[in-house]
């Protein structure tokens, strides 16, 4: 059954991506799609609304459109409720972002450090400049803090993972000896 699932999901995926081309009506959608799972994610009420059998996908658009969410958005989501797919949602939009990030030229990364200040705007410029030379794609770093870091970094960029970490490299030093 989760294969079934997984397939209906990425068909919602793919019919929304072949609906726009341009990339910043996509990144708008990606948008659209994250605030509608946070919501679904943070209030119980609007769960609850959302998966109602009582109350007509009609309805529910209404609300969407108060929010501001984008006419397609609105009419994909309808489509989603029609079809009793609301639970794949956040799959969805995972697979849609996957497809958007792989056509375009533009990958999003996390840098994650101990302390946000310990990370100066122009390392992180160096650090997006020698990933674009890696990956072929403009770079935007986002930095997050973990406070499971003690020295170091890690990043998550696409399919990529480095460990820069003092642990890490402890760990690496350890184990050569």
């Amino acid at each position: 059954m989760k294969k079934n699932k997984d397939i209906l999901a990425r068909n919602f995926s793919q019919a929304l991506f072949a609906q726009e081309k341009v990339h910043d009506k996509r990144s708008r959608y990606i948008q659209d799609l994250e605030g509608i799972n946070a919501a679904l994610a943070d209030s119980r009420d609007f769960r609850q609304f959302l998966f109602c059998p009582s109350i007509s996908t009609v309805e529910k658009q209404k609300i969407l459109k108060f929010a501001g969410i984008s006419p397609v958005i609105i009419h994909f989501f309808g489509l989603i409720i029609d079809c009793h797919a609301l639970d794949l949602l956040s799959q969805i939009t995972r697979d849609y972002k996957q497809r958007v990030r792989k056509e375009s030229n533009f990958v999003e990364g996390v840098v994650y450090i101990a302390k946000k200040e310990d990370l100066t705007e122009d390392l992180l410029q160096q650090l997006a400049q020698s990933l674009k030379k890696e990956t072929q794609k403009d770079v935007s770093l986002n930095v997050k803090e973990n406070k499971d870091i003690s020295a170091g970094f890690t990043l998550e960029l696409d399919d990529m993972y480095l460990d820069a970490t003092l642990e890490k490299t402890l760990n690496s030093l350890i184990n050569l000896g």
